[in-house]
């Protein structure tokens, strides 16, 4: 059996993640001072060096916006896809 990378998918990297979402009715406000609570959380303190510890890539400044973590997903599905593609796995 052949590695993704050997299959033809450049640069696979194999990861996961974990991410807060919110409705998408949720007020503005309410998303700043979640965001802003998560980054802080995660920039220092005990829970970052704590995930740090075990191997963890904090997310970036911009992946820790709406925006940002928005656009990580739409590229982390793209990515997906194609290695399903050339996988050969199909959703049913």
């Amino acid at each position: 059996m052949q590695t993704f990378i050997e299959g033809g998918v450049k640069d696979f990297t194999a990861q996961s993640y974990i991410g807060i979402l919110a409705p998408a009715a949720t007020p503005p406000a309410i998303v700043a001072q979640l965001q802003k609570a998560i980054a802080s959380g995660l920039t220092s303190g005990p829970a970052a060096e704590r995930l740090r510890a075990m191997g963890s890539e904090i997310a970036t400044n911009e992946q820790m916006t709406s925006a940002g973590f928005a656009a990580f997903i739409r590229a982390d599905y793209q990515h997906m896809g194609e290695a399903a593609k050339l996988a050969g796995i199909t959703p049913k």
